[in-house]
């Protein structure tokens, strides 16, 4: 299948000398988020090394044995709750707005999943699942002050797009900024042309790699 592995409930992760798939360099774990892409086949495509790391952490403090080679389990509801919604949601245009959000991990390691899906213009085949894992307990803020270096946001599209990168909505969003709903699409609006994006999901996707590419 071309290095890809098929998805099951126990979903091996990727060893570093699969063919085909392309993970971060091992001394990223510190400093990115994890990432995972998924076919809406459930095959896995992507897998840098901090989600590997994250994944072991979650199996690690929830049995306290090394499960180094599985998906935790609410990694995979969340890959399957999207991969649902990207087949009852047949518009992908309706896509946007299909996000998944978990809390994983112990209360001293709490971790946060965030499940998008990922239109294509090809066809619903050529879309993919795109899951972002984050360790909360630790230093997260690399990616938004990198992005704000790079692609130069004022302090109010800055803090819109830290509560974006949480998956919060754009009302949750005017609520804890006192805002307008209005107010918040504006600077969505800049952002997304400041990163030359059409998508949130594009934002976030362009935010990230400018903290690995760093």
């Amino acid at each position: 299948m071309g290095g890809t592995l098929m998805f099951t409930a126990t979903i091996p992760l990727v060893p570093q000398t699969s063919p085909g798939l392309d993970l971060a360099p091992e001394h990223d774990t510190g400093r990115t988020p994890g990432i995972l892409v998924l076919s809406p086949s459930m095959h896995l495509i992507y897998m840098n090394w901090t989600a590997r790391d994250v994944c072991c952490r979650i199996n690690n403090g929830r049995t306290g044995k090394r499960m180094n080679g599985v998906l935790p389990m609410e990694v995979v509801e969340v890959c399957q709750e999207v991969g649902t919604l990207m087949r009852t949601q047949t518009d992908p245009k309706d896509w946007e707005h299909v996000r998944v959000r978990r809390q994983a991990g112990s209360v001293k390691d709490p971790v946060q999943l965030l499940g998008f899906a990922i239109p294509d213009p090809d066809g619903t085949d050529q879309s993919r699942i795109f899951v972002i894992l984050e360790r909360l307990a630790q230093q997260s803020g690399t990616a938004l002050r990198q992005s704000r270096a790079h692609f130069k946001f004022t302090p109010r599209e800055t803090a819109t797009l830290q509560y974006l990168m949480k998956g919060w909505t754009n009302k949750e969003i005017a609520n804890e900024l006192a805002i307008s709903e209005h107010t918040v699409k504006a600077h969505l609006k800049h952002i997304m042309q400041k990163t030359k994006s059409t998508t949130r999901t594009e934002v976030l996707a362009h935010v990230h790699a400018c903290s690995s590419d760093q």
